[in-house]
């Protein structure tokens, strides 16, 4: 075989004496490219001991690289037979190495001798095919299988890692590959099944929606899986989408060459989506054959079948149904003239079965009557109007006609009734730009008289309030001129006045004043119902003047903002302070804040923003803003001060106090001063509500020397509590790292020193890890500044020497050195002040995790610092396990650099650190890692140019 030799038993014997270590055993079967030693060395029992996965003390799971492994990959393809067998002779080995190879092997070599491995692979099982395994080789395999006249096996391995399975604890299903690589990998073996694509396949799917509960004896769910059988509703990776589309495409595959056999097949089990899928791929396989110009004549008549099957008629069958008619009519039109006998026939194919579904035991038979020609009406109005007059014969044409004099025409017949890009909520009868072409008067009298219909998701006063709110925040002057819209107005569209009157002033645009004045008094006025009668369901149209009266405050809210560059007249102003203080003496929005359900799981903030009571408070600290001075300063305090005693259990207006800090401090100083006690708690203590404030405080606000120096007394209370402490808004941090980096700020921007007692406090009294957190989030910080001032870096780095001095003495404490990484990562500190920190960090805490941040940046240092470098690494590297890649970026980035800095200096025992730490990660199994360290020292080539 091309100049190979045949060793002889006593050659193999001596180069396995000569190679009793890992290193040398490494050398020997890299190196050694002659297939002719397979079989030798198989008798000599070189493959017997592949070595075993052990548990470590810490939890951890080890295995030796074994590199006998990567020489039977490699002779695979030249001696097919003879490495198969000393793969099958492999099965009991749980080595991870081994398992891969099963795979890489298997996808390359003839699949006569590949189909000899997957008995073996199938014993294993779903959960047991090696972590080291790449999910591509496994599909690669099944292809080479399925490719290459082994189907039988193919499919085998097919339903290893694709059919689901009951899944665990926190699974419903199980399948055996992850959930991207399913969605990427079932493509390709949908292609290499061919013909049996369908029959093998579509059983997947009805295990998948029978494990996951959509399908029962009792019920079925499973057309609502997808809003549209033909394009997949969601962006991200899905094991019953991808099967879907796998099913769906196979089947007009199927119905294209084989017809009756392909419909038979998929409609035998009688669930909704499949027959959904049905009904679509017989449509398509029509139409493209049609266009091709195929003969269509033999799918006509099965597909025209399914047409007459009670199941097809399901709602959920309605688009698919519509589209198979259309087909049909477009190549058959004669073929549709029983489809009016269908349509008559009505909902599950008959008036007696629908009425079995409509049945209720304490229904009379006249109710279940109407019910039942209600129901029927609406499923033949829209199927029919889904199917198009154009496609309908004569009668059918009538018949819709008749039902869109009835019901209203229906305006998206098409559009699938499930899944959020079908439909997005309400919709008009008027678009932004019909409004907006009337005059106020025919905009107040089309608002005024425009009555919403019956008809299926039809337009709605809801949608068109919306599209009015559109309107009025570009053009609030749209009805201008118009007098007593409070009662010519539906309470619905008194809302959307008003909150686009609220986004006009936003965006600093004009309204007319007085007619703002008088519409927001007198809806906030309004104790009686309203006296239009509600058209639509719940959501279509406001029942009374709740939600016009939330709008009212939101606008007075922020209109009392003081602004700079959009100014409220003076005498409107006070005509607002007027209604808003008067508002908040109504108890009507506090007793509907305080009665609601409070296990909404909403912050205090975000609570704040959503009732109308607390967007009043925040309203009355708005109106504070503008100074003592102002007409309404005192009885605005007075109503604040009145707001502030309810018993607020839900911290709403004390997340409204901890934002409006900065108000507050500017233009009610003394009164901030006199109750900021009571407000956000001191030396005596803290409450849930106080914490609530201070912690909204924090949060919403950027550090500021006065205002620190103001709460130094809740700061330290807050320090000091036994229990968490109360969060006012749930954001990225929680309130002891915001306490973190309010206190560094101020150590950072020299107002105080490390002696400080708050400093002192928060590095006694946080947890390591908050501590960690803060400092490496000011790190982190620097790196997205172009700049950061000197100092302010300096003093971090003061910061930094002094925590570690303290974890020198304290051990237990090493989870403060973190996330010392963000200093690495953020390019405001050196090489020569960062490696031996980071080195230090790293011995200190045993199990530094660098999270992919420094690979890169540590083999850039390399070349002028090698030796902390390396010795950094090997810090970073000293864990061998690593199961989650938390350290491939620097295995992938640091490694090769690292090690060939090493090389190429003088240092003769660098070099032979750097020689000893290549060959320990090469027997982890970082193979290529000499090579690539050579590929570094060679020098470049010269161009043949």
């Amino acid at each position: 075989m091309n100049g190979f030799k045949t060793p002889t038993s006593e050659e193999v014997r001596q180069a396995l004496r000569r190679i009793p270590t890992l290193q040398l055993r490494r050398v020997f079967f890299e190196g050694n490219n002659n297939p002719m030693w397979v079989r030798p060395l198989a008798a000599a029992g070189a493959f017997n001991s592949p070595p075993e996965p052990v548990a470590g003390d810490d939890g951890y799971i080890r295995e030796s690289y074994w590199p006998e492994i990567d020489y039977l990959t490699r002779m695979a393809e030249i001696v097919p037979e003879d490495v198969v067998e000393v793969l099958r002779s492999l099965s009991a080995s749980g080595n991870s190495w081994v398992r891969r190879a099963m795979f890489e092997i298997g996808a390359k070599i003839p699949a006569v001798h590949a189909a000899l491995l997957v008995p073996m692979i199938i014993e294993w099982g779903a959960g047991r095919l090696g972590w080291r395994t790449d999910p591509r080789s496994q599909v690669s395999m099944v292809k080479n299988l399925l490719d290459d006249e082994q189907a039988k096996a193919g499919v085998r391995l097919a339903n290893l890692l694709f059919r689901p399975r009951q899944g665990g604890e926190h699974k419903e299903v199980a399948v055996g590959l992850e959930e991207y690589w399913y969605t990427e990998e079932l493509p390709r073996v949908v292609d290499s099944l061919g013909a049996a694509a369908l029959r093998t396949v579509m059983p997947w799917l009805v295990e998948y929606e029978q494990l996951r509960g959509s399908v029962t004896d009792e019920f079925d769910a499973s057309g609502l899986s997808r809003s549209a059988i033909g394009t997949r509703d969601h962006s991200y990776p899905s094991i019953e989408h991808a099967l879907i589309d796998a099913v769906r495409d196979a089947a007009i595959d199927g119905i294209a060459a084989t017809p009756e056999a392909s419909i038979t097949l998929i409609s035998r089990p009688s669930i909704l989506l499949l027959r959904r899928i049905t009904l679509f791929a017989a449509a398509e396989a029509l139409s493209r054959m049609s266009q091709e110009g195929r003969e269509t004549a033999p799918i006509v008549s099965p597909a025209k079948a399914l047409l007459f099957e009670p199941l097809s008629s399901d709602d959920s069958c309605r688009v698919e149904f519509a589209q198979l008619v259309k087909a049909i009519a477009s190549v058959a039109p004669d073929e549709l003239k029983d489809l009016p006998a269908i349509i008559r026939a009505g909902p599950f194919g008959s008036s007696t079965a629908l009425r079995e579904r409509l049945r209720r035991q304490e229904d009379d038979e006249d109710s279940l009557d109407e019910r039942v020609r209600e129901r029927t009406a609406t499923w033949q109005h829209r199927l029919l109007a889904a199917i198009g007059s154009e496609s309908l014969p004569p009668e059918l044409q009538q018949k819709l006609s008749e039902l869109d004099s009835e019901f209203g025409v229906i305006e998206l017949p098409l559009a699938p009734d499930i899944g959020s890009s079908s439909w997005s909520g309400p919709t008009s009868p008027s678009t932004q730009d019909e409004l907006s072409a009337m005059n106020s008067e025919e905009l107040a009298a089309h608002l005024e008289s425009w009555r919403a219909g019956d008809g299926w998701r039809g337009p709605t006063h809801e949608g068109q309030g919306r599209e009015l709110t559109t309107l009025i925040s570009t053009k609030p002057l749209a009805l201008r001129g118009i007098a007593n819209l409070i009662d010519r107005l539906r309470p619905t569209y008194l809302r959307a006045l008003l909150s686009g009157w609220e986004a006009a002033i936003k965006a600093g645009i004009t309204p007319d004043w007085d007619q703002l004045v008088i519409v927001t008094l007198a809806v906030l006025e309004r104790t009686e119902p309203s006296p239009f009668p509600p058209e639509g369901n719940d959501f279509d149209d406001d029942r009374d003047y709740r939600h016009a009266k939330h709008a009212g405050i939101g606008l007075l809210e922020e209109a009392a903002k003081k602004r700079e560059d959009f100014v409220v007249p003076e005498r409107v102003m006070e005509q607002l302070a007027e209604i808003l203080i008067s508002a908040t003496e109504n108890d009507e929005a506090w007793r509907e804040y305080s009665e609601a359900d409070s296990g909404s799981g909403m912050d205090p903030l975000t609570t704040s923003l959503n009732w109308r009571w607390s967007i009043s408070v925040r309203g009355l600290a708005n109106l504070l803003t503008h100074g003592s001075g102002s007409p309404w300063y005192s009885e605005a305090l007075s109503a604040l001060e009145r707001e502030l005693k309810r018993p607020d259990q839900r911290g709403a207006s004390r997340a409204v106090m901890g934002e409006s800090l900065a108000k507050l401090y500017n233009n009610a100083l003394e009164w901030l001063k006199a109750n900021l006690t009571k407000l956000f708690g001191g030396n005596e203590g803290i409450s849930v509500g106080q914490q609530v404030a201070l912690t909204t405080a924090l949060a919403t606000h950027r550090y500021h020397k006065d205002v620190f120096e103001l709460l130094r007394e809740p700061l330290s209370a807050a320090l000091r509590l036994d229990e968490p402490i109360a969060v006012g808004w749930k954001g990225q941090f929680k309130p002891n790292d915001q306490i973190g980096q309010w206190i560094v700020g101020a150590f950072l921007s020299g107002d105080v020193d490390l002696n400080d007692s708050l400093v002192q406090d928060f590095f006694a009294l946080v947890s390591p890890e908050t501590r960690g957190k803060t400092l490496g989030h000011i790190a982190w910080q620097f790196m997205h500044m172009k700049s950061a001032d000197t100092d302010i870096t300096q003093r971090l780095g003061e910061l930094w020497d002094h925590r570690v001095a303290h974890v020198r003495e304290h051990p237990e404490d090493t989870a403060e050195l973190g996330d010392f990484y963000w200093f690495v990562k953020s390019g405001k500190y050196a090489p020569a002040w960062w490696l031996p920190r980071l080195i230090e960090a790293a011995e200190l805490h045993g199990d530094l995790n660098s999270h992919g941040m420094v690979g890169e940046i540590l083999a850039d240092a390399a070349p002028a610092y090698p030796r902390e470098s390396l010795d950094a690494l090997q810090l970073l590297l000293r864990q061998e396990y690593d199961p989650d890649g938390r350290r491939y970026d620097l295995t992938e980035h640091a490694a090769p650099a690292v090690i060939a800095a090493g090389f190429s200096s003088k240092d003769e025992q660098l070099k032979k650190d750097a020689r000893g730490f290549m060959n320990a990660l090469g027997a982890r199994g970082y193979l290529e890692l000499e090579q690539r360290v050579q590929a570094m020292l060679e020098p470049p080539r010269k161009s043949d140019a």
